[in-house]
């Protein structure tokens, strides 16, 4: 594990493992922990599983995380991330731009 989400404190833990192997904060571990902090603030803004509700997800949690972790990037540094757990299959697409839809029409809430 690399992360976690702590919602007793509202805080995201990321664990000092993935500076193993590099010396500074290069450009290799900005991506992981972008990654990272995405991936868990995904899961915080579906701590409801109103975003997995949205997309009609079967494993709620990690498929609306990883979700994230390709829609958010974008949204937020106005890039994406090159650094995301997994592509997303035709379906999961469908479903990442009916949550960017919900994000973008509810950003103001």
């Amino acid at each position: 594990m690399a992360s976690q989400l702590d919602l007793e404190n509202n805080r995201i833990i990321i664990y000092a493992h993935i500076f193993d192997g590099h010396s500074s904060c290069d450009d290799f571990v900005v991506q992981k922990l972008k990654k990272f902090v995405i991936h868990e603030y995904t899961h915080y803004l579906d701590k409801d599983d109103e975003l997995s509700f949205i997309a009609h997800l079967k494993y709620l949690d990690e498929t609306t995380a990883i979700i994230g972790e390709h829609i958010l990037p974008k949204m937020i540094w106005g890039k994406r991330n090159p650094m995301v757990l997994r592509q997303l299959t035709r379906s999961e697409k469908q479903k990442a731009r009916k949550i960017q839809r919900f994000i973008l029409q509810n950003r103001n809430h």
